[in-house]
């Protein structure tokens, strides 16, 4: 039931632009419009919203919550290492229900990692969750991780490599120049003839100079001792003649 003042208003459920007697009945036709901008004046008009279910997303995500009423667009992330199989994104519709069916999010599976050089791999399932074991051939060491692990479409570590543990001949012959080098480094190190001979040369005149210094004091006491002799010869003599 409508009154006389009641006008028709975009969005909301009203007759045609007419006049009424007041308690008229009057059949009416409501456009369907999004409940979620109009609901205060669908409810005034006695008209309840139109909603759609509630939605949620297992890894992943929905970019608006609800409640979804009619005419509202939403749209579907998947988390990293997930992809999205299904619509990204669908529509609350005015039967109440949803334009596509719920899309769900996928784990990823990894690519196929290879095997290594002069190597062999155990484990052929690249799906989430599966191992992968490598192992060098005889004669190569592995350098790297022998273990690596399926998570969410990537790799837990890159593939190792395979080294040889046997010298090349292009290693041995680099380490010649080395060596000579290094014996040409010692040879420069060592004392030259001449230097030697100066060296002995400078070693003798210094012990010559020395010598001569040991020997100067030698005779220079001697010379004293000599003197005092005879200082004390000489005053015995003078001390006896004073006596007579």
């Amino acid at each position: 039931m409508l009154t006389h003042h009641t006008l028709q208003t975009e969005g909301t459920c009203v007759g045609n632009n007419l006049r009424f007697s007041l308690g008229d009945l009057v059949g009416v036709t409501c456009p369907l419009v999004p409940a979620n901008t109009t609901t205060a004046l669908l409810a005034g008009a006695g008209i309840e919203p139109i909603y759609c279910s509630e939605l949620s997303l297992q890894y992943g995500n929905i970019n608006i919550s609800g409640p979804y009423s009619y005419g509202t667009g939403i749209e579907y992330t998947c988390q990293t290492g997930f992809q999205l199989v299904g619509v990204s994104s669908q529509t609350c519709l005015s039967s109440g229900g949803w334009s596509h069916e719920l899309p769900y999010c996928n784990v990823l599976n990894c690519t196929d990692p290879g095997v290594p050089s002069n190597g062999r791999r155990h484990g052929n399932h690249f799906t989430n969750g599966s191992l992968i074991q490598f192992i060098c051939d005889n004669g190569f060491n592995l350098n790297g991780t022998s273990l690596i692990m399926c998570y969410r479409g990537n790799w837990s570590a890159p593939v190792p490599v395979c080294i040889s543990n046997t010298p090349s001949p292009s290693s041995s012959s680099s380490s010649v120049p080395t060596t000579t080098s290094s014996s040409k480094i010692i040879t420069s190190s060592s004392p030259s003839p001449s230097a030697t001979n100066q060296t002995n040369d400078s070693m003798q005149f210094a012990y010559q100079f020395l010598s001569a210094i040991f020997i100067a004091l030698v005779v220079l006491i001697i010379l004293v001792l000599i003197s005092a002799l005879v200082f004390l010869c000489a005053y015995h003599k003078i001390k006896k003649t004073k006596k007579q």
